[in-house]
């Protein structure tokens, strides 16, 4: 086993070292000691090409420096620590919109359920005898609840309708783990 591992290794080494390019003498075979070699776009050289590409270059590419005076004033050029503040400013200022919205939201299902005839729909639904009747009663539940929050305040009408997706793909998922026996875990109350 050690053998073989140690075969494996000698042959990995001995291909790689193999591998490799070996860097010609500079002023050997025609080379100029100054001479610097000409990227050569690629495309140019056909398989039968003599010369070798360069893998790595002699000289890295000189970056140019950025012009003007990083000391500037504060108009021309704004600093990182101002850009981090005016970041952290509009995430607050996008978190305080997302509370009142959210608040607002609250208020408004909170004025749509003490509107007559949904608290007997949610009675319904609790006293169904069959998992079908019971479904059926929570979906019409939802639907008046969410109208009736659409008909308070018309301007949450996305975020209604986000909500009552999400409530009715919520009794789905409990409908199916109530009509099937082996999923089936505490018993739910709408």
């Amino acid at each position: 086993m050690r053998i073989s591992i140690a075969l494996l290794l000698t042959a990995a080494i001995v291909s790689s070292l193999c591998a490799q390019e070996s860097r010609p003498e500079p002023g050997a075979a025609g080379m100029d000691a100054t001479a610097t070699p000409s990227p050569i776009p690629s495309g140019t050289m056909g398989s039968g090409s003599s010369e070798k590409l360069r893998l790595i270059p002699d000289a890295p590419n000189s970056v140019p420096k950025p012009s003007g005076n990083l000391q500037g004033s504060a108009d021309s050029q704004p600093s990182l620590s101002d850009a981090k503040e005016k970041l952290n400013k509009s995430k607050a200022t996008a978190d305080a919109d997302e509370l009142k919205v959210r608040i607002h939201f609250r208020e408004v299902k909170t004025q749509a359920l003490k509107a007559p005839g949904l608290e007997e729909k949610l009675d319904r639904a609790r006293s169904a005898k069959t998992i079908p009747e019971k479904i059926s009663a929570m979906k019409q539940y939802y639907d008046l609840l969410f109208a009736r929050m659409q008909l308070i305040d018309p301007t949450l009408k996305p975020r209604i309708e986000k909500s009552k997706t999400e409530a009715l793909a919520r009794l789905e998922i409990k409908a199916k783990a109530d009509l099937n026996p082996s999923a089936r875990g505490k018993y739910w109350d709408p």
